[in-house]
């Protein structure tokens, strides 16, 4: 296995997206799931901290060569852990509301002005720049070591599905310091199946029959939810895959939980193919050509240099708005390059990297930088 050591330049993005969602909602919707006093989900609070104090006896399922006191304080050791990244989590969020009133200008200015991010593309600078550091302090992931290769822990590293297998990587093989082997520390858990992958392996050439893709990923997660707790403390709402190809919001169909309520990091984000903006994040598609990345997009133009064009978009013909958009923009102002598909003697990252706003999506699914997706 070919093991791509680049580091991705959208992979710190992405976790940042993914922190924001459980800072915001997951963990709090967890921790009011736990606390509810409905008896179909959970038990009382109170009931919970006699269990943990000895109030109330815990009987062992399992060994019976461990005593009633000694797993009571397993239970009072993991609720520790549990306590110690909920507060982790308070502090965050009150760090960053800080930060929030700040961008309103309602807090004086601190010594750390000079390194937040400017620009319009920021509705609160202040709060984003905070929300990354607090990401790179506290937040970890939870890699499931379960699964074999080559559909599990590994996936593309080059050509149109590139980034569904260098962020896999990433997380398998890269420098480590969000992803955390103590599953009660993790604040979001990874299902590292590739769906590319079981494309290539499991589906059958123009049969258009993606059933064992949902197969798999349905027996996956059930091997996850048999063997953890972890997933049925949310129904999957602190767990996330990733997926590049067009068919991974329907290998998601393969278990409800995963479709509908877990974070789906999708290149898809269609919402007419299932994509939710409430909980799903949406994965920039990029082609790399032998699995390099251009040196022209290592080494970019200054934000502040010339660009000579308004707004660039290519490509093909389908979908209900790329006719309106062709029919209104083509040949028609020398600011605004729109094409169908571009001409082989055109080159895409200069068309890119000259214009101040970049539509495009896929050209016989070329490249596709941090644009907007057009259906």
């Amino acid at each position: 296995m070919k093991i791509c050591r680049r580091r991705l330049f959208l992979f710190e993005t992405l976790l940042l997206f993914l922190s924001l969602i459980v800072i915001e909602w997951v963990l709090p919707w967890q921790l009011m799931r736990f606390t509810d006093s409905n008896p179909e989900y959970s038990d009382p609070l109170h009931h919970f901290r006699r269990q943990v104090s000895g109030e109330n006896q815990l009987r062992a399922v399992g060994d019976a060569a461990h005593s009633n006191n000694n797993i009571t304080r397993e239970v009072a050791r993991v609720k520790s852990r549990e306590e110690m990244r909920e507060e982790g989590l308070a502090r965050a969020r009150a760090s960053m509301r800080i930060a929030a009133l700040a961008g309103r200008n309602l807090t004086p200015p601190t010594a750390h002005d000079k390194d937040i991010p400017a620009g319009t593309v920021y509705r609160n600078p202040r709060l984003f720049y905070r929300s990354y550091l607090e990401m790179e302090k506290i937040f970890k992931v939870y890699v499931y070591p379960e699964g074999d290769l080559p559909i599990v822990h590994d996936g593309p590293c080059k050509d149109i599905y590139s980034i569904e297998g260098r962020f896999l990587h990433e997380m398998e093989h890269g420098v480590g310091r969000f992803r955390t082997n103590d599953p009660t520390a993790a604040h979001l858990y990874f299902l590292p199946f590739s769906v590319t992958w079981m494309v290539k392996y499991l589906y059958t050439p123009n049969s258009y029959d993606i059933t064992p893709l949902k197969h798999f990923v349905s027996d996956y997660v059930r091997v996850i939810f048999t063997k953890y707790p972890f997933w049925n403390k949310t129904h999957g709402a602190d767990h996330f895959m990733v997926a590049c190809h067009d068919w991974g919001p329907y290998a998601s169909e393969g278990n409800p939980f995963l479709y509908n309520t877990s974070i789906r990091v999708l290149c898809n984000a269609n919402t007419s193919e299932g994509f939710n903006p409430l909980k799903d994040v949406t994965l920039p598609e990029i082609y790399l050509y032998g699995g390099e990345v251009s040196p022209k997009l290592l080494s970019p133009p200054p934000d502040n240099g010339p660009r000579r064009y308004l707004a660039f978009f290519a490509g093909g013909m389908h979908g209900p708005i790329r006719p309106i958009l062709l029919h209104h923009w083509k040949n028609r102002d020398n600011d605004i390059r729109v094409h169908e598909y571009l001409p082989k003697d055109l080159d895409y990252y200069s068309f890119m990297l000259s214009s101040n706003s970049n539509t495009h999506r896929q050209n016989k699914r070329k490249f596709l930088g941090m644009q907007d997706y057009l259906p």
